[in-house]
C-alpha cells in the first residue's frame, strides 16, 4: 500500500464525522487548490516530484507552407543545415539569398521543398493543457477529483502520462507531489479543528 493511500485511509475516518454540506466545502477547497497545483506544475512541464519532464525528441521541424514566404534573418533549415539569409527572392519552387560570410558575401539556391522551419512548439509541451477549459475539478460529497475527461485534451494527457504510443517517455501530467499531500493534510486538520 503506497503512502498516498495509507494517507487517505487515516482521514477518511475524521472526514466522516462532518456533515454533507461540509465534506463537499471541504473536497471543493482541496480540489481547486490541487488542480491549481498541477496547472502550474504543468505549465513549467516539471514532474511532481520537482525533476523536469522528459524533453522533446528531435527539431520538430514543419515545412514551409505553400504559400509561405522567407523574411530576411529568418532562420531555417535546408538538408539539416541552419541557415539565416541577409536577403531573400522567392521565385516560386526557389529562393535565391545570400549572406555575408567574411569579407565576400555568398548567393545560393534554396528549393522551397527541402526548406524546413524550426517550430515554435521546441519550447514548451503542454502550453494550453492546464486552461480551466480542460483541467477540471469536480468535487462530490466526501471527494474531490481532478483530471481532463474528454476531447483530445484527455487523449494527449493519458498518452503522456503513460508513455503509452511508441517511443513516448512517460511524463508525468497529473500526481500529488509531497507538498501537496501536506498542504492537504494541513488543510483537512485545520478545517476539521473549526468544524468539530
Amino acid at each position: 500500500m503506497d503512502d498516498l493511500a495509507v494517507f487517505l485511509d487515516r482521514v477518511d475516518a475524521l472526514v466522516a464525522k462532518l456533515e454533507p454540506a461540509q465534506q463537499r466545502e471541504l473536497a471543493r477547497k482541496i480540489g481547486t487548490e490541487i488542480r491549481r497545483r498541477n496547472a502550474e506544475r504543468i505549465k513549467s512541464n516539471t514532474e511532481p516530484d520537482g525533476s523536469g519532464m522528459a524533453a522533446r525528441r528531435g527539431k520538430n521541424l514543419r515545412r514551409l507552407r505553400a504559400n509561405g514566404s522567407l523574411r530576411a534573418g529568418q532562420p531555417f533549415y535546408y538538408y539539416g543545415r541552419l541557415v539565416s539569409l541577409t536577403w531573400v527572392k522567392d521565385y516560386g519552387e526557389r529562393f535565391i539569398g545570400g549572406f555575408a560570410a567574411g569579407d565576400n558575401s555568398k548567393v545560393g539556391v534554396y528549393l522551397r521543398s527541402h526548406v524546413k522551419l524550426a517550430s515554435k512548439a521546441n519550447k514548451r509541451m503542454f502550453r494550453r493543457l492546464p486552461m480551466a477549459k480542460w483541467l477540471k475539478a469536480k468535487t462530490e460529497v466526501g471527494s474531490a477529483t481532478v483530471g481532463f475527461w474528454t476531447g483530445s485534451a484527455a487523449r494527449v494527457a493519458a498518452e503522456h502520462q503513460s508513455g503509452s504510443r511508441k517511443n513516448l517517455p512517460p511524463r508525468t501530467v497529473l500526481g500529488f507531489s509531497p507538498d501537496d499531500i501536506e498542504w492537504i493534510e494541513q488543510s483537512v486538520i485545520e478545517y476539521l479543528a473549526e468544524a468539530l
